[in-house]
């Protein structure tokens, strides 16, 4: 450090107080491999224990099925729910009855 005039010049590792030796660079290295690490570990343990979701859709073996359509048709197989049988069922004998 040295004064010219009113000015004072300082010498760059005077100004910084310290050295630059690339100890934080190493520091900075090991703590994000291994952070990298800790997060992979807890994704794939968790990928591994977790078990997979049932289908959202899940037809009953015992479910009866109606078949549609004819022979030059596409047939197709629709389950078949007993409760709106017998609502169409229901509806279908007040028509009968109101005579429309």
């Amino acid at each position: 450090m040295h004064k010219e005039g009113d000015e004072i010049h300082v010498e760059d590792v005077e100004a910084t107080a310290a050295t630059s030796n690339g100890h934080l660079r190493w520091i900075l290295a090991i703590g994000l491999v291994l952070a990298i690490g800790l997060l992979t570990m807890i994704w794939v343990t968790g990928a591994v224990s977790v078990e997979e979701p049932e289908p959202v859709a899940k037809v009953s073996e015992n479910a009866p099925a109606e078949v549609t359509g004819t022979d030059e048709d596409l047939v197709t197989a629709e389950v078949v729910d007993e409760a709106a049988i017998e609502a169409a069922d229901a509806l279908a004998a007040e028509a009968a009855d109101t005579g429309s």
